[in-house]
């Protein structure tokens, strides 16, 4: 089942966070808990019964860790899903 991540100190390097978290589990989800399409998405990898790693980006403990993520995840996919505030 999924489970939820938390780290109190910065990230340092946001990019090889997201590889080395992608590279860790087979499945990642990078969700904030208020995004409706995140919460489906997960209820539905928990019902079939998926083990997944969830990083909740408004939840990461110290307060830009959201941010930094959104980034790192920005230069991994040289796409911008994520609103980074």
């Amino acid at each position: 089942m999924g489970f939820f991540m938390s780290t109190e100190s910065q990230i340092e390097n946001p990019k090889e966070f997201v590889e080395k978290a992608i590279d860790a589990d087979k499945l990642v989800v990078f969700s904030k808990t208020y995004w409706p399409y995140a919460s489906k998405a997960k209820k539905l990898l928990t019902t079939i019964g998926a083990v997944f790693k969830v990083y909740e980006l408004n939840s990461l403990g110290e307060p830009r860790n959201g941010t930094l993520l959104c980034l790192g995840l920005f230069q991994y996919t040289q796409t911008s899903n994520f609103r980074i505030s």
